[in-house]
């Protein structure tokens, strides 16, 4: 696979971070969020897709910190971003 296609499946790991967060909330009115499991798994997914998807955005889409070009990141938009 080239690079850019695993840069795809990763961004789409965003993306499935953030409904599994949608998907656990919806079940907060019901019996089921009140038992521990469910409320640590809401928990840590809410973490884990904040922090992933604050340094995807800074770090892959933006090109934060400046030094990310030498990978091939675009310093402030990604060339697909600007296209």
């Amino acid at each position: 696979p080239r690079v850019g296609e695993v840069r795809h499946v990763f961004n789409s790991l965003k993306y499935g971070c953030a409904i599994s967060v949608v998907a656990l909330s919806l079940l907060s009115d019901s019996d089921l969020f009140k038992c521990d499991g469910v409320f640590v798994a809401w928990l840590a997914m809410s973490v884990i897709s904040t922090l992933y998807c604050s340094w995807w955005d800074l770090y892959m889409d933006w090109g934060f910190p400046v030094g990310a070009r030498a990978l091939g990141v675009s310093q402030y938009l990604s060339e697909t971003a600007v296209a």
